[in-house]
């Protein structure tokens, strides 16, 4: 009987153990990409507010681009850190694809940041979903349905992948 209940409790704890590496893994990841991710909200709230003074005629064209394009850069440069620190992390190469969608650099190279958490992890169902929403952008519908259907095939209860699916 001791042995037993022994060999459940070192079982627990190595269990705990590995739990423990995993929540220091996440939190390590949530501290790269919270700084980030705060930098974008900055970075669009610039990009809001300038187009309010350029409309208003308060700046120039220059100044706002100049604006813009200094909030962005400072909000990649923290993901482009993150992956310099971490390069085998999928989450940081998602994020910085991630922050050049939501800034709607929609031209540039994103769909490589996702190709490369996938590359990482082939289970990143939220790369999939951008890419598929990149490629129906592009008007690559083909690529765009097949982004999508491994959306759907890898999480079935992921609604807004049969929403764009079905819209193609």
């Amino acid at each position: 009987m001791y042995k037993k209940n022994f060999g459940l409790i070192a079982f627990c704890g190595l269990i705990s153990i590995l739990f423990a590496n995993v929540s220091f893994a996440e939190s390590e990841v949530d501290e790269c990409i919270a700084p980030g991710e705060e930098k974008l909200r900055k970075a669009i709230e610039v990009r809001e507010k300038s187009q309010e003074e350029l409309q208003n005629e308060t700046i120039d064209e220059e100044t706002y681009e100049k604006r813009c394009n200094e909030a962005i850069n400072q909000a990649l440069s923290v993901f482009d850190r993150a992956i310099a620190a971490n390069p085998e992390n999928p989450d940081f190469h998602y994020q910085r694809g991630l922050a050049m969608v939501k800034w709607n650099k929609l031209d540039t190279d994103a769909h490589e940041y996702f190709d490369k958490a996938i590359e990482l992890n082939p289970f990143y169902v939220e790369a999939y979903y951008q890419k598929g929403l990149l490629f129906r952008e592009w008007r690559k519908i083909e690529e765009a349905i097949k982004q999508l259907d491994e959306v759907i095939f890898w999480k079935p209860d992921f609604g807004d992948a049969y929403f764009h699916r079905g819209s193609l």
